[in-house]
């Protein structure tokens, strides 16, 4: 974690030794780095930079280390279901699968820990998560003593990239967008990416209205929305950055064209 440092710890208050804090979990990055052990990290500011990068991005002056400790269970149960080399997936219906076996509580502290340690960061990677200082203290207060809400109360959609045809080597997990802010029916979220997982989090104090509310993760039930990477704007940015060309197919009627 690096050389620690006095300072104020920006989750529990108190003045300790600060680490170098992870931003998004190492063990993710595994899973996004091409054979090279790069990571296309695609920045959708406004000067649509796309940079490729060997490691993540780390903040020496956020957190302490029994802070930083204490997401270590939930980073590990992230990794576990959405890592694991066959998750154990039921399709319930032509764009969702589902996975009831994890813990509720650690993914959504997963989910929210990331998001909170982006958005109070001053790295280049929180450079779109602009939130309210009232919502950083939720997250904060959350985080520290999680409550028992109703499930739109910093909920959490999740999706799931289907393998690339266009890609298979890629499969769009060697490349991740920046987080940022973004409205589903007037409703802000932050948008979360994680190679060929994401997230969106809910930041109202008030329900999520149908069908949204029903993808909410919720206990015994995480539902994943099923993205065709070749229609995404994902693939759009990269194959335009990056000239890339299709790869050989042994059967080309499987491509979906790509729309417009």
């Amino acid at each position: 974690m690096g050389t620690a440092r006095a300072g104020l710890c920006r989750l529990c208050k108190q003045h300790a030794k600060l680490v170098q804090a992870h931003l998004i979990p190492d063990s993710f990055y595994a899973q996004i780095s091409d054979d090279n052990r790069r990571l296309l990290r695609v920045v959708t500011g406004r000067r649509g930079d796309t940079r490729i990068v060997q490691t993540g991005e780390f903040d020496r002056e956020l957190i302490c280390l029994q802070c930083e400790q204490s997401f270590s269970k939930c980073d590990a149960e992230a990794a576990r279901v959405l890592l694991a080399s066959h998750p154990q997936f039921t399709e319930v219906a032509a764009t969702k699968v589902v996975v009831s076996d994890f813990d509720c509580d650690l993914m959504k502290r997963f989910a929210l820990g990331t998001v909170w340690r982006i958005a109070l960061s001053s790295r280049p990677l929180g450079h779109l998560v602009d939130l309210p200082e009232q919502d950083k203290e939720r997250l904060r207060k959350f985080l520290l003593r999680p409550s028992v809400q109703a499930p739109w109360y910093f909920g959490v959609l999740w999706w799931r990239f289907r393998p690339s045809v266009r890609w298979p080597s890629r499969s769009g997990s060697v490349m991740v967008l920046d987080p940022h802010l973004s409205q589903i029916d007037g409703h802000r979220f932050v948008r979360l990416n994680l190679g060929r997982y994401g997230a969106m989090i809910h930041l109202e104090e008030r329900e999520l209205p149908r069908p949204w509310s029903s993808g909410l993760m919720v206990p015994g039930r995480l539902a994943f929305t099923l993205r065709t990477f070749d229609r995404s704007p994902e693939c759009r940015l990269l194959e335009e950055r990056f000239l890339w060309q299709a790869e050989p197919s042994p059967d080309r009627r499987d491509i979906e064209p790509l729309p417009g």
